[in-house]
């Protein structure tokens, strides 16, 4: 699943994003809102990005939530 998918993959997912874009200096912001409350303060920063390129490279990389551990 990639990030793309997992966040705006659905009508349900993406109403649940916020992007913000910073004009100068770029900055493209991506938070979630929490869906169990009415208030849009409480969200969850998923991340930030200095370029279109790096949130287009974020946007299609496989998702991570934190279960994958790798061997060193």
């Amino acid at each position: 699943m990639t990030n793309w998918e997992r966040y705006f993959g659905s009508p349900e997912a993406a109403m649940r994003m916020g992007v913000r874009m910073m004009t100068w200096p770029l900055l493209i912001v991506v938070d979630e809102v929490d869906p169990h409350t009415r208030c849009a303060k409480h969200s969850r920063h998923v991340g930030e990005f200095a370029s279109f390129e790096e949130y287009a490279a974020w946007l299609h990389a496989e998702y991570d939530d934190g279960t994958i551990r790798w061997d060193e």
